[in-house]
């Protein structure tokens, strides 16, 4: 391309001697009209885009120019992680009415089967596909994909500045083996698609002041589910990906070993014995890295390696959980009752609702949830057990309400609830908490309730 650029616009040097000069053959016309309608195509680009600040209207516009230059039907970025195996459809644009893109790509595509689409990444390459039947029987399984695809002839340009992926064009109609105008829009399409994810990490929410280091995380997990960087917050709904979150809190509540694709199947959902069920532990990773990648600087939160996924090492990774178990083996360790209590109050703090709750009752999540339900039921009642005895009346029910809150079928916080009101001198809300406490609780555990209180 370069030297059609130079013999057609080419350099102003010093004049040469007439003797000197050497006629150059004329281009074939073919090679000038590519080089006249990639110059009229980016002119065009560039007119239009002028003064734009939204990255979407930006790659679409340069998507939309790929179609235009080549004839085809489709233009699209697809986004590759390696380390998965795995990409997908990120952007695209496409001039026919009923647009089949969701359709007919998988969720997402494996890399096995593209495997000349891996090395040309590798190797910063670009892939020229004129015409599929020519690879039908050298590269079966990528011929077939085509042919799933509804692709006759493709050209995919990479990109690899922070972001990795592919433009690639759909059954261009013209200059078939030419792709210096698809790696022109991979320079705009990667410094776009970088743009929306900046945008997308300053809409995040501010983060908690505890998290200094840029290799800091901290995941809640207690009630639902919210990940913090120094970068920001992100709650699980943010995530899109219930089953990625599943993937994610196994692993950190079995963090010291890699795990393959059979283990967690076979462990969360045990029902699923398919090999499909293996294939998408993929998927969800990818679609988790996805949306979990603006929050931090490089890396994942889950890292590939060869006996399957683990937390990433690199990561200084802590969750309330593991706080919360600080704090109470603090809290057994320390002698004075002031200090025992203030180690009491900020374990209980971190206790939001029942482990993960968007999956309460799954069988993998109950034996966690039961041991951590157990445990707070257990220091609550010690907390209370120590603040009525400090005679803080006022803040034993404040802690007892708390308590309730959480779990109000039981015994012992009513009875806190119920002494602290009565010690308050506050007899009448007391009478009505404790026809509450009637509805809600046994006949036997009332009626203990009562003996306790010293009201039979």
């Amino acid at each position: 391309m370069l030297k059609i650029f130079k013999r057609w616009f080419g350099q102003k040097n010093s004049p040469v001697p007439d003797e000197q000069i050497i006629a150059e053959p004329e281009p074939p016309e073919e090679d000038v009209q590519y080089a006249l309608d990639f110059l009229h195509e980016l002119t065009r680009l560039e007119h239009e885009l002028h003064g734009s600040g939204d990255p979407n209207e930006i790659a679409l516009g340069a998507l939309q120019a790929g179609c235009e230059f080549y004839q085809a039907e489709w233009c699209g970025i697809l986004d590759v992680d390696m380390d998965l195996g795995v990409f997908t459809p990120y952007w695209w644009y496409t001039p026919v009415e009923n647009d089949r893109t969701t359709e007919l790509f998988r969720e997402i595509e494996f890399a096995e089967g593209f495997p000349r689409w891996v090395d040309v990444l590798k190797s910063n390459d670009v892939i020229i596909v004129p015409d599929i039947e020519q690879i039908r029987n050298t590269y079966p399984e990528e011929y077939e994909s085509y042919k799933r695809l509804e692709v006759g002839a493709v050209i995919g340009a990479p990109y690899m500045k922070r972001s990795i992926g592919f433009v690639a064009v759909k059954n261009p109609k013209r200059y078939k083996e030419q792709a210096e105008f698809l790696k022109m829009i991979s320079y705009v399409v990667v410094a776009e698609v970088n743009e929306r994810k900046l945008m997308e990490r300053s809409n995040i929410m501010v983060p908690p002041e505890q998290l200094l280091a840029h290799n800091d995380v901290l995941i809640k997990l207690f009630g639902n589910l919210e990940i913090y960087t120094y970068k920001g917050k992100m709650k699980e709904d943010d995530l899109k990906s219930p089953k990625g979150c599943r993937v994610l809190v196994y692993l950190l509540l079995n963090r010291h070993r890699s795990m393959s694709s059979r283990e967690l199947v076979d462990s969360i959902w045990p029902e699923e014995e398919s090999d499909s069920a293996v294939n998408n532990i993929r998927s969800l990773l990818y679609r988790l890295r996805q949306n979990t990648e603006i929050l931090l600087d490089e890396g994942h939160l889950i890292e590939t390696t060869t006996n399957g996924y683990q937390l990433n090492s690199s990561l200084n990774i802590t969750t309330d959980c593991m706080q919360f178990d600080e704090y109470c083996v603090a809290a057994e360790n320390v002698s004075g009752v002031d200090s025992k209590i203030e180690l009491l109050k900020k374990a209980v703090a971190l206790y939001r609702g029942s482990l993960f709750s968007s999956a309460t009752a799954e069988t993998w999540l109950i034996p966690f949830e039961t041991q951590y339900h157990m445990k707070y039921i257990s220091i609550m009642n010690e907390l209370l057990g120590l603040i009525d005895r400090t005679d803080n009346h006022s803040e034993l029910y404040q802690y007892s309400v708390m308590a309730l809150a959480v779990e109000q079928n039981n015994a012992d916080f009513w009875y806190w609830n119920l002494h602290a009101l009565f010690a308050n001198g506050s007899s009448g809300m007391a009478k009505r908490e404790m026809e509450s406490a009637r509805a809600i609780l046994s006949a036997d555990d009332y009626s203990k309730l009562l003996e306790r209180l010293g009201q039979k």
